[in-house]
């Protein structure tokens, strides 16, 4: 019987492993590519004195190029797992990580609803939780290619001058939203359908208890 568990538990701790594997590799991928960007320091004579940057949540001496594309393809592709983040602020963002947990569960509801169908009560729980964390993905990713260059660099790459991106981000937000869009209704169509089927279940479960009951 253990021996049957552990054969069970095997290919899950596999994808669970391989998973964070292409976190780090798209993370230094990511990074080697931007690193490649061009980017000037703004020298002091540019720079406006009255003008008020706002406060850098970067850590010092991480001053790699943060391309508003690359961040913009990996919220749409990757978002789920936090790794838009990840490389905006670092591997030690606490908000990167709250995004795998809740999109492993959703995976899990997704393997429960293929294996024990549409009745399975965790699937039409965790169900939801996936359609909410692709959701949020898309909004990041439509949120960073629509903000604008000037003010994108100067929240992320302060000490460079801004640099055009181009139809990248663009057609990132496009995908984003249709994505997104098509995620979010099936989400709160198949919520509803499944809420309003279990209402009609305990309707009926109860009519028949009372027929049952009132049978002499």
């Amino acid at each position: 019987m253990l021996h049957i568990f552990d054969q069970r538990r095997k290919p899950r701790i596999i994808n669970c492993i391989a998973i964070f594997i292409a976190i780090f590799i798209a993370i230094r991928a990511a990074r080697t590519l931007t690193k490649l960007s061009p980017g000037r320091a703004l020298s002091s004579a540019t720079r406006n004195p009255l003008s008020k940057s706002p406060p850098s949540r970067h850590r010092p001496g991480n001053d790699h190029y943060r391309s508003k594309s690359v961040a913009a393809w990996l919220a749409l592709l990757l978002g789920t797992l936090g790794v838009h983040r990840m490389y905006l602020y670092g591997l030690r963002d606490f908000g990167a990580w709250l995004f795998p947990l809740p999109t492993a569960l959703g995976l899990l509801g997704v393997q429960r609803l293929r294996t024990l169908g549409q009745d399975d009560t965790l699937a039409w729980i965790l169900l939801p939780v996936l359609g909410l964390m692709i959701s949020l993905a898309m909004m990041s990713s439509i949120v960073y290619a629509l903000t604008a260059d000037e003010k994108w660099d100067r929240i992320h790459n302060p000490q460079r001058e801004p640099i055009a991106t181009g139809w990248a981000p663009v057609l990132a937000a496009v995908a984003a939203l249709f994505v997104g869009g098509m995620t979010l209704m099936g989400t709160v169509a198949y919520s509803g359908q499944r809420f309003f089927e279990w209402q009609l279940q305990d309707e009926r479960a109860a009519r028949d208890a009372a027929r049952a009951t009132a049978r002499p």
